[in-house]
């Protein structure tokens, strides 16, 4: 089913896949909000914790696509038992779980598939087409201590390729079945039997895709089956960066994104971000200032991040820099309930400036 849909895995249609906005092009404000607020969203996986085994499925899926479509059509619901059949799983998830199965989603990578800068090897859509909304990218998160149980987050998907697919919440005896494998070729194929669990939904995205759920499959069992072959896996990274034309300071953003092998020892998420502060730094006005990295596990910018993936999750943001997103792009409502939930997993929350 995942290769029948209109805007379906245009990632492979060519031998690379990576771009940007055309000249580094100053993005919508809602683009900006809507990314840093998915960004904001991190934090939500410090509210999840393992419940009680499930016993009869009560839906398998074989594709992402199929999930997705349920979960869209307000389908699931909070603790169903759900069966997932040969997908691969792999270090990075969705960076915005389910956002690249909406229409809006694929409507944009139809049109901005069509932007192609052959000299450079790169996708360059202008304004309106801009693959931002294409529900591109993946981060990699570290592991959790939640209610004294150490949880590990992957990422499932039946395609391969990381950003379509879904959320798993792995604990230790069943993570260890699975990371010697992946580690050696980026991901396996395995048969997943879990329940559904909702994130604590009190950041709402602001302009688009308010009826995606944020779920995340918590794993109790685990079926080994092999190892993915290089060729099935592709994991694409995204970040936003300084604009080059500025009206309103750091708060203009354009966006790139750049995908790579998660099996490869050459091509991988370091060389990615290499890429990808290239890109910036040759549409940026002077040294890339960057919104948000996607690896927790380390630091990948020589630049500034405003907003790195640990801190959110650990509750430590920049306030005073984050109270300037908040004047310019009207974010009050999000970062009042970033805090509330900072409290609700008793983290405390470091605020830096006024």
């Amino acid at each position: 089913m995942d290769e029948d849909l209109p805007g379906m895995n245009v990632e492979i249609l060519h031998h690379f896949f990576q771009g940007g906005e055309k000249d580094g092009n100053s993005l919508h404000q809602k683009d900006v909000s809507n990314i840093l607020a998915d960004a904001l969203r991190t934090i939500l996986y410090q509210t999840l914790s393992p419940q009680l085994t499930p016993r009869k499925a009560d839906c398998t899926y074989l594709d992402n696509a199929s999930f997705w479509k349920d979960a869209l059509s307000n389908k699931h619901f909070p603790g169903a038992n759900i069966v997932l059949e040969d997908f691969h799983l792999m270090e990075w998830l969705p960076f915005s779980p389910g956002r690249y199965f909406t229409h809006e989603a694929m409507f944009q990578r139809e049109r901005a598939v069509r932007a192609i800068s052959m000299d450079r090897n790169e996708y360059l859509p202008e304004g309106k087409s801009s693959m931002v909304r294409g529900g591109i990218g993946a981060i990699r998160l570290a592991e959790k201590n939640i209610d004294g149980n150490i949880i590990y987050f992957l990422g499932a998907s039946s395609t391969g390729i990381a950003h379509q697919g879904i959320p798993i919440a792995l604990p230790l005896e069943e993570y260890r079945k699975v990371m010697p494998t992946i580690k050696e070729y980026g991901g396996c194929r395995v048969k997943l039997v879990g329940y559904l669990q909702t994130m604590i939904e009190k950041l709402p995205s602001l302009h688009y895709d308010t009826n995606v759920p944020r779920y995340c499959l918590f794993i109790e069992e685990v079926a080994f089956k092999k190892a993915s072959m290089p060729d099935e896996l592709l994991t694409t990274v995204a970040t936003m960066f300084t604009a080059k034309k500025q009206t309103y300071g750091d708060t203009e953003k354009s966006w790139t994104f750049c995908s790579f092998n998660p099996s490869s020892s050459k091509h991988n998420a370091k060389t990615a971000a290499e890429w990808l502060l290239d890109y910036a730094i040759r549409y940026s006005q002077d040294e890339p200032t960057i919104l948000t990295d996607f690896d927790e596990h380390c630091h990948l910018f020589p630049c500034r991040v405003e907003f790195p993936i640990s801190d959110i999750v650990s509750g430590k943001v920049d306030w005073q820099t984050l109270r300037v997103y908040k004047q310019r792009l009207g974010l009050t409502y999000i970062i009042e309930e970033y805090i509330n939930i900072g409290t609700y997993i008793k983290e405390n929350i470091k605020v830096e400036g006024d």
